[in-house]
C-alpha cells in the first residue's frame, strides 16, 4: 500500500480535519463507471501500474490521437489503483474546461472539498499536502497552460501522484514519463491473413463488441480488412461497428471512398469529441497554430509515410512544424532518431486532411506537388532510366528506399495518368519494373504497365526510351506468370521501338530479353543467336552492363545444357558466377550459382554442385529484404537438382523426384507465380535433360543406401511441410525455417521442451511476437511494430523462451522453427 510511506507524518491543522476523520474513504466516488471490458491494453496498464508502485513515478502523462482510447485506459487505471491509496483516486474530466485558470476550482470541486473555495490553488494544495491520492486529469489538451500548476502540487503534496491524459505531450515538467497509447493491434496488410491471426487480434474484439451481430467465422476477412483500413483506432472501430445492421460487414469493409461520413454517427452518451471521427480528430485539428492547419492537410498525399525532407518540399512543413504535430498526436513518428526518421498520419486523420483539401478546392495543387517530388525521388536514385543500381551491391540499400516509398509512388503514378502526364508516368513505372521483378510482385507491376502501355498507345509518348522500358518491364513480369505470349509481343514490342530510336542499350536488353523466352519455350538456336547478339552490345564500353551479362550467360550456359554441349555450358556458367560476383548483387549471385550447380551436376562434378547450391543458399540467408518467393524459387531449384541428382544415382530415389515436381506445382500455386524458370513441368524437365545428357552415376561415388534415401525423402518432406504451413497461413515464407531444416543438428538440440508444455501460456502480445519472427521479422522491426523499445522486445523473447522450457541462447530462427513444428503458428 501507498500509505505505508508516510505512516506517522500527518498532522492536523486549523483549516484541515484530523488525519484520522481525513483518510476515512469518501462516500463519493469520482471514477466514471466501467461499461465495457478493456481490449487490448493489458501490458500497457501493468507497465503504468509498474510505474507508479515499484519505480516511484509522480506524473505520467498518456498521449496518442484522438480516439484511441487514453480516457478509457485512465479509468481502468483508476479502477485498479484505488486501494492502493489511502485516499484514493480522484478522476477529473476537463472536457467543460475552457480555461487553465479554471483548472484549480474544477480539481476542487471533484475532491468534494467542504466550504466557500476562495483560492482554490492554495486551498487544493492545503487539502492534499499530506494525502496518498491519485489524481487523474483526463483531457488535458486544451488547458496545457496549467502545467505550472500540476507541478506545484507534485512539489507542495510530497504523496499524491498524477495521472493525465492529453492528445498533446508532453508536460514538459521535471520527472514527467510519457507513456504513447497506439493502435489496437490489427493483422498486418502486407500479407493475407489468416482466421487465426483476426480471431486473436485485439483490434477485431473491440470492433466485435459493438458489433455482436457479426459471425467472425464467416466475416474475418471482412473484418480484417476493417481492421486495416482503420488503423486499429478504437473510436473508429467502435462508429464502424455501429453501422453493422444498416451496411452489411462486407459492405463496410469494402469501402472505397472516405470513411469520414461513414463513421458520422456514434454514442448519444459520448463526450462530443466522440460522437464522430471527423469531431475526434477536428478537437485535435483545432488546437493546432493557425499557420500550421493548411500545411498539415497537405500531408493527406503520404500513403506510406514521409520524412521532413520529403513534409517540407510537398507541404512547406518545418522541422519546427514536425514537433507540433507530433506533440498533438495528429502526426505519428517511428523510434528511429535518424536523418531518415519516418512520420505517418493515421488512416483516418488522412481521410479527415482529404476532406479538408476537397473543401477547400487545394486538391490539385497539392497532387501537383506530390507528383513533382515522386518524379525527384526517383530521378535522384536512377538519373539514367536505364541505369541498373538495383543489380549492384548497393542494390540492397536502394531496394528498401524503394519500398520505405513505394505506396507514395503508385499514388504519384496514379496521379500522373489522372493529370495526363503520361511520359512522366511511363518513366515512372519503367523505373518500377525492375523492383517489382527482384520484388517478385508480377500482379501488381503488370496492373501499373499495362495501364501506362495502353494509355500511350498510338500517341508520341509511344516512341520513346519509357515507353520501351515499360514494354521490357511488363515481358519480365508476364514470365513470371508463365504468361508467354504477353511476354512475347511485349519484348517485340521494345525491340520495334528501341530500334526505330537507334537506342543501342534498349535493343541489347529488348534482345537478352527474347533470347531468354526463347530459352524457355525451347528454340536453343533462337535463344543463342539474340542472347549472343545482346552479349555483343553489352560488352561495348558505351552500353556496359555487367548484370544483364551475367543473367545472360547464365541463360546460354542453359541453353548449352540442352543441346548437350557440356563443356560450353561450364564455361558460360562459371562467367556468369564471375561476373555477378563483380557487382556483388545477391541476387544475381544466387541465381547464376544455381545456374553453374546444374551445370556441375552434369559434369558429374557432384560436391562442387552442393558446395554451388549451399553458397547460393547462404547468400539468400544474407539477404535481409522480405524474399518469400524468390526464397522459394532458389530453395525449390536447388532441391530440385539435388533430389534428380539423387535420383538418377539411384532408380529407387525416383519417388522422391515425383514427390517433389507434384510439391513444387502446389506451392507455386499458391504464391500465385509460375514454377521456377517458367517451366511447368520443371523436375520432369530436369529429369529429361539429364536423361538426354546421359548422366551416368560416378562411378568414383559409393551409391546411396536405403538408409539415405529415407533420411533424403523426410528432409524433402519436411521442408515441404514448413513451406506449406507458412505460406498457407498467409506468412511470409522465412527462408531461416528452410536454412534451420537444412542444417540443424538433432543429435545436439536447443530444445528441451515437452510439445504441450507451455504453448497455451504465452499471452496475446507473446503470440503475436512469435507470429511476427516466423513471418521474418527482426527484434528492430518488431520493436518498431509495437512502438517499445529494444529492449522490451528481448525481454518478451526471455519469457517465450522460459514459457517454452527452451534454453536461454536459442535464436529467434529456433523459436520461429519450434512454433511452426508444434503448430503454434497455424
Amino acid at each position: 500500500m501507498v500509505g505505508n510511506w508516510c505512516n506517522g507524518l500527518k498532522t492536523a491543522g486549523p483549516d484541515k480535519p484530523s488525519p484520522e476523520t481525513h483518510a476515512l474513504p469518501r462516500a463519493r466516488s469520482t471514477i466514471p463507471a466501467v461499461v465495457s471490458p478493456l481490449v487490448g491494453r493489458e501490458e500497457i496498464v501493468e507497465s503504468i501500474i509498474t510505474l507508479f508502485l515499484r519505480d516511484n513515478s509522480r506524473l505520467i502523462t498518456v498521449t496518442g490521437p484522438g480516439g484511441i482510447g487514453k480516457t478509457r485506459l485512465a479509468v481502468e487505471l483508476a479502477s485498479r489503483l484505488e486501494a492502493s491509496f489511502r485516499q484514493g483516486v480522484t478522476f477529473i474530466e476537463l472536457d467543460a474546461v475552457q480555461h487553465a485558470e479554471l483548472i484549480p476550482l474544477a480539481i476542487a470541486r471533484a475532491l468534494d472539498i467542504p466550504g466557500r473555495v476562495t483560492d482554490a490553488e492554495q486551498t487544493i494544495v492545503d487539502w492534499l499536502s499530506l494525502e496518498e491520492r491519485l489524481l487523474v486529469l483526463d483531457n488535458f489538451e486544451r488547458v496545457m497552460d496549467a502545467a505550472p500548476l500540476v507541478s506545484h502540487l507534485l512539489r507542495s503534496c510530497p504523496f499524491i501522484r498524477v495521472l493525465v491524459t492529453s492528445r498533446v505531450a508532453p508536460l514538459r515538467l521535471t520527472g514527467e514519463r510519457i507513456v504513447v497509447v497506439g493502435p489496437l493491434a490489427f493483422p498486418a496488410a502486407h500479407d493475407p491473413p489468416d482466421f487465426q491471426s483476426v480471431s486473436e487480434s485485439p483490434a477485431a474484439h473491440y470492433f466485435l463488441q459493438y458489433a455482436p451481430e457479426v459471425d467472425l467465422n464467416e466475416s474475418w476477412q471482412a473484418v480484417a480488412r476493417i481492421c486495416q483500413r482503420l488503423d486499429g483506432i478504437p473510436l473508429a472501430l467502435e462508429l464502424a461497428g455501429a453501422r453493422v445492421g444498416l451496411l452489411s460487414v462486407e459492405e463496410i469493409a469494402d469501402t472505397t471512398l472516405s470513411w469520414i461520413p461513414l463513421l458520422s454517427v456514434g454514442r448519444r452518451d459520448a463526450p462530443e469529441r466522440h460522437q464522430s471521427m471527423e469531431a475526434a480528430i477536428r478537437w485535435s485539428y483545432d488546437l493546432l497554430p493557425v499557420d500550421i492547419q493548411p500545411k498539415f492537410v497537405r500531408l493527406a498525399r503520404f500513403v506510406g509515410g514521409f520524412t521532413r525532407e520529403s513534409a517540407l518540399r510537398v507541404a512547406e512543413i518545418t522541422q519546427e512544424d514536425i514537433s507540433i504535430l507530433l506533440e498533438s498526436r495528429l502526426v505519428e513518428g517511428s523510434l528511429e532518431h535518424s536523418e531518415t526518421r519516418r512520420f505517418r498520419l493515421l488512416e483516418p486523420v488522412r481521410d479527415f486532411c482529404q476532406e479538408v483539401l476537397a473543401a477547400e478546392g487545394l486538391s490539385e495543387t497539392v497532387d501537383k506537388h506530390f507528383s513533382q517530388w515522386a518524379l525527384e525521388i526517383v530521378r535522384s536514385m536512377a538519373p539514367n532510366l536505364f541505369d541498373t543500381q538495383l543489380y549492384f551491391s548497393h542494390g540492397l540499400e536502394l531496394e528498401s528506399a524503394i519500398e520505405l516509398e513505394y505506396p507514395n509512388l503508385t499514388t504519384a503514378l496514379q496521379i500522373l495518368f489522372d493529370q495526363g502526364h503520361l511520359l512522366d508516368a511511363l518513366g515512372l513505372a519503367g523505373f518500377l519494373t525492375d523492383y517489382w521483378y527482384r520484388r517478385w510482385y508480377p500482379t501488381e507491376g503488370l496492373r501499373w504497365t499495362t495501364l501506362a502501355i495502353d494509355r500511350v498507345a498510338d500517341t508520341p509518348s509511344e516512341m520513346s526510351r519509357e515507353y520501351v522500358k515499360a514494354c521490357l518491364g511488363l515481358s519480365i513480369l508476364a514470365q513470371l506468370i508463365a504468361d508467354s505470349s504477353r511476354a512475347e509481343e511485349s519484348a517485340q514490342n521494345a525491340l520495334r521501338i528501341a530500334e526505330a530510336l537507334e537506342d543501342k542499350t534498349s535493343i541489347a536488353e529488348s534482345l537478352a530479353t527474347i533470347g531468354y523466352l526463347r530459352l524457355n519455350q525451347g528454340d536453343i538456336a533462337s535463344c543463342e543467336s539474340a542472347t549472343i547478339q545482346a552479349l555483343e552490345l553489352f560488352s561495348q564500353p558505351a552500353y556496359l552492363d555487367i548484370p544483364w551479362q551475367a543473367d545472360a550467360h547464365a541463360n546460354l550456359a542453359q541453353a548449352a545444357l540442352m543441346r548437350h554441349a557440356v563443356d560450353d555450358a561450364a564455361a558460360h556458367a562459371e562467367r556468369s558466377v564471375e561476373l555477378a560476383r563483380s557487382v556483388g548483387d545477391a541476387r544475381t549471385i544466387a541465381t547464376t550459382l544455381y545456374s553453374l550447380g546444374d551445370v556441375r551436376c552434369h559434369q558429374t562434378r557432384l560436391p562442387e554442385a552442393l558446395a554451388a547450391f549451399e553458397e547460393a543458399r547462404a547468400v539468400v540467408n544474407a539477404w535481409h529484404a522480405d524474399r518469400r518467393t524468390m526464397q522459394l524459387y532458389l530453395a525449390l531449384h536447388g532441391l530440385a537438382s539435388c533430389v534428380t541428382m539423387i535420383a538418377f544415382s539411384s532408380p529407387e530415389a525416383r519417388p522422391i523426384l515425383r514427390n517433389l515436381i507434384s510439391q513444387t506445382e502446389s506451392l507455386c500455386a499458391q504464391v500465385g507465380v509460375a514454377m521456377p524458370e517458367n517451366r511447368l513441368s520443371y523436375g520432369e524437365i530436369k529429369q529429361d535433360l539429364f536423361a538426354a545428357a546421359s548422366f551416368p552415376a560416378n562411378p568414383s561415388r559409393q551409391p546411396f543406401s536405403s538408409d539415405s534415401l529415407v533420411d533424403a525423402t523426410d528432409t524433402v518432406d519436411s521442408i515441404f511441410t514448413m513451406m506449406h504451413q507458412s505460406l498457407s497461413t498467409g506468412h511470409r515464407f522465412s527462408d531461416s525455417l528452410t536454412g534451420y531444416s537444412l542444417s540443424s543438428n538433432e543429435s545436439t538440440p536447443v530444445l528441451s521442451v515437452d510439445a504441450s508444455a507451455g504453448i497455451a501460456s504465452l499471452t496475446p502480445l507473446q503470440m503475436e511476437t512469435v507470429r511476427l519472427i516466423v513471418d521474418g521479422l527482426t527484434v528492430k522491426e518488431i520493436a518498431i511494430k509495437h512502438q517499445v523499445n529494444e529492449k522490451s522486445v528481448y525481454e518478451r523473447l526471455d519469457r517465450i523462451r522460459a514459457r517454452w522450457n527452451m534454453q536461454p541462447h536459442a535464436t529467434m530462427a529456433e523459436i520461429a522453427v519450434f512454433a511452426v513444428r508444434q503448430g503454434v503458428i497455424r
